[in-house]
C-alpha cells in the first residue's frame, strides 16, 4: 500500500461547491457524474461540518463521495483503526480480516444498490488519485467500507417522538441520541449527507465520510429513523445490516404502513440481532394531521411494533431468564438524600431509597408526584435491602390494570398517549427474556437485581426512558424537572404548560443523552427540518454532542443546495 503517495494526493482535495478540483483528472463521463454533486463546509462549535448533496444512481452517488471526499474516507478508517488497536489489540490487517469475515455473513442480504455505491466510491477515489488503480488497493478500500458497516453495528442510544395535542400546531417532533465510543477522532469527518437517488425519495443523514449505513435520517415524505443497539442472545448476523435497512426505509417509505412492510420482510431480509427502533411520520403534506410513530423492538426471530399508549408498555414487568415475572428485587446502591431538590432516582430496584433507609430498621420510599409510588409504603431495611412484590397490597403503578386486574410483577413501562420513547431496555416479554443489554435475563450471571443497566448502572438505561416520560409530562403540566444524573440540572425550571416544538425536542434529546453522546438530533419532520449537534474537542477539551450547539437545517433548502443553517439551539448553559 503506497500510503505516502495516497496522503500526498489526499492533501490536494478542496472541499468546495460542485466541480471541486482534486488530485486526479476527470474524464467527460466522470465529470458529468461529479458535477451533479454539491459539497461544502459549515463551521460549527464542534469544528467543520461537511454538508454534501449527492444525486443520481447509487453508483453515481458513491462515485461523487469517493471523488470529492475519498481522502477523508481513508483517514476516517485510520482513525477507527487507532480505536480498534486500543480496544481489541488488533493491527490493521488482522482487524480487516475479522471484520470482512463478519461482513461476509451480511453480504447475501445486501441489496445490489449498496454494492453499486461501494463500487462507485472505489472508482471515484481512484479517479481522484487518492488510491492507485491497483487491484490490491481497490480491494483494500472495498474491505474498509464493508468493515465500517460492521463496526457501527451496535450503539447504546435513546429517542422519543411526540405529536398531536402535545406539540406546536399538532406537528411531529422526535429525536435520536447516538451514544457510542467518544473522543475517537471521527468527529473530524462528520458529514450531513443528503441523498437524492434516481426514482426514490430524497433523504438526509447525520453521518461520517464513508459510513454508508443510516445511523439516523429523515426523508422528504416526513419519515424519520432512530436506532438503539440492544444486545440479545438471539443474534445470528445472518441478514441485512440494520443501518442499510434504515436506508431502505428512508429511500422508499412514504408512510408508517410502508415502514412496517419493510420491517416485516423476513424472507428476503431477516433480522440480525437485538435492536430498538423508532419511526416517526410528520405528514408534511397534511401539516401533521396524520402524524404518528412506531416503537419497534427486535431480535433475530421477532419484530415487535407498537404505537403510543400501548398495552405492551402497560404490561411490561421485570422477568427472569425463564420468562417468569420477577417478584422481588434487591436494593444495593446508596442514593442521594431525598431532601435535596433532585427528582427521584431509580436504583437497582428502579425506585429511590432515602438516606434514612441506610440506618433505620424501617423506612419509606421517598416519592413525590413523579415517583410512580404512593407515599407511606414501609419496608424492612436489611442488607441487602429486599422488597417482596407479592406481599404488597397495591400496584406499583395504579393505572396499570388489564381486564380489571393487576399484572403481577415489578412494572417499569410508562405508556403515554401521543408519544413514544425508548432507551436500551426492551418491553416485549419474548425479546426482553433473551436480552443481555440493561442487565437483561439473557445474561448468564442474571440475578434479581433486574432494574439495573449495563455494568449495573441503571442511570444509563431505564432512567433515560423514564426521564423522557417525565420531561414530556412536565411540558404538558408545567413545573420543574431536575435531571437526576449528577450533577443535578434544572432542565425545566417552574415552566408554564408548554407545547413541544423543535427547541423543546432538542432540550429533551440533550437532557437524556449519555456521557458518550457523539451525535444528538431533534427532528421536525412535519416541517422537514433537522437540528443536529456533534461531539467536539479531544482529551481534556472533549465535549459530548448534547452540550454543543444544535444547528438547524432545512431538507428542502439542502436539496436546493442552500447549506446555510436556518437557526441554532443551545439547550444547556455549559
Amino acid at each position: 500500500m503506497n500510503r505516502v503517495a495516497r496522503y500526498g494526493a489526499a492533501a490536494l482535495v478542496l472541499v468546495v461547491a460542485a466541480g471541486c478540483s482534486s488530485g486526479g483528472s476527470k474524464t467527460s463521463a466522470s465529470a458529468q457524474i461529479v458535477d451533479m454533486a454539491q459539497v461544502a463546509t459549515v463551521q460549527t462549535d464542534g469544528g467543520p461540518l461537511i454538508v454534501a448533496h449527492f444525486k443520481g444512481s447509487y453508483y453515481d452517488m458513491g462515485y461523487q463521495e469517493g471523488y470529492l471526499l475519498g481522502d477523508k474516507i481513508i483517514d476516517l478508517w485510520d482513525t477507527f483503526m487507532s480505536t480498534i488497536n486500543l480496544q481489541m489489540g488488533l493491527d490493521e490487517p488482522s482487524a480487516l480480516t475479522v471484520l470482512t469475515g463478519l461482513y461476509g455473513n451480511y453480504q447475501p442480504y445486501v441489496p445490489q444498490e449498496y454494492n453499486d455505491e461501494i463500487r462507485g466510491i472505489v472508482d471515484g477515489t481512484v479517479a481522484a488519485g487518492f488510491l492507485t488503480d491497483d487491484t490490491t488497493e481497490r480491494t483494500y478500500l472495498q474491505n474498509v467500507l464493508n468493515s465500517i458497516i460492521v463496526i457501527t453495528d451496535y450503539f447504546s442510544c435513546s429517542f422519543f417522538a411526540a405529536w398531536g395535542p402535545r406539540t406546536v400546531d399538532g406537528k411531529m417532533f422526535s429525536s435520536r441520541d447516538l451514544d457510542w465510543n467518544s473522543d475517537t477522532g471521527i468527529a473530524n469527518y462528520k458529514m450531513l449527507a443528503v441523498y437524492e437517488p434516481d426514482g426514490q425519495i430524497p433523504y438526509i443523514m447525520a453521518t461520517y465520510t464513508g459510513l454508508l449505513g443510516a445511523l439516523n435520517g429523515m426523508n422528504m415524505s416526513g419519515i424519520t429513523v432512530s436506532e438503539i443497539g440492544s444486545h440479545n442472545t438471539a443474534t445470528t448476523y445472518q441478514g441485512e445490516p440494520w443501518s442499510l435497512r434504515m436506508r431502505d426505509i428512508l429511500s422508499t417509505a412514504g408512510n408508517l404502513a410502508q415502514v412496517k412492510t419493510i420491517l416485516w420482510d423476513f424472507r428476503d431480509k431477516p433480522n440480525t440481532g437485538g435492536y430498538n427502533w423508532m419511526f416517526s411520520y410528520g405528514d408534511p403534506s397534511g401539516s401533521g394531521a396524520d402524524a404518528g410513530a412506531y416503537s419497534v423492538e427486535s431480535d433475530s426471530m421477532t419484530t415487535s411494533v407498537f404505537r403510543d399508549d400501548s398495552d405492551i408498555e402497560k404490561n411490561a414487568v421485570w422477568i427472569d431468564n425463564e420468562g417468569n415475572p420477577v417478584t422481588s428485587a434487591v436494593l444495593e446502591r446508596q442514593e442521594t438524600d431525598p431532601s435535596s431538590s433532585a427528582s427521584p432516582m431509580p436504583v437497582e430496584f428502579c425506585y429511590e431509597k432515602p438516606a434514612t433507609c441506610l440506618t433505620d430498621s424501617t423506612c419509606s420510599f421517598f416519592t413525590d408526584a413523579r415517583a410512580g409510588l404512593p407515599v407511606g409504603r414501609t419496608f424492612t431495611a436489611a442488607s441487602p435491602f429486599t422488597y417482596d412484590v407479592m406481599a404488597d397490597t397495591g400496584p406499583l403503578h395504579p393505572s396499570y390494570e388489564v381486564d380489571g386486574s393487576i399484572t403481577p410483577g415489578i412494572h417499569y413501562g410508562l405508556p403515554m398517549s401521543y408519544a413514544v420513547f425508548k432507551s436500551d431496555v426492551a418491553l416485549t416479554p419474548s425479546i426482553r427474556q433473551t436480552q443481555t443489554a440493561t442487565s437483561g435475563p439473557g445474561n448468564t450471571d442474571f440475578n434479581l437485581s433486574a432494574c439495573g443497566g449495563d455494568d449495573g448502572d441503571p442511570l444509563q438505561d431505564v432512567n433515560r426512558y423514564w426521564a423522557m416520560y417525565w420531561l414530556i409530562k412536565t411540558y404538558e403540566t408545567g413545573g420543574t424537572y431536575i435531571n437526576n444524573r449528577g450533577p443535578f440540572w434544572k432542565v425545566l425550571n417552574n415552566i408554564s404548560p408548554t407545547k413541544i416544538g423543535l427547541a423543546q425536542a432538542a432540550t429533551i434529546a440533550s437532557a437524556v443523552a449519555m456521557s458518550g453522546d457523539i451525535i444528538s438530533i431533534a427532528y421536525a419532520p412535519t416541517d422537514l427540518d433537522i437540528a443536529v449537534a456533534y461531539e467536539s474537542g479531544s482529551g481534556p477539551t472533549w465535549r459530548p454532542a448534547s452540550s454543543n450547539t444544535y444547528y438547524v437545517f432545512s431538507l428542502k433548502g439542502l436539496l436546493a443546495n442552500d447549506f446555510t443553517p436556518t437557526t441554532t439551539y443551545k439547550p444547556w448553559p455549559y
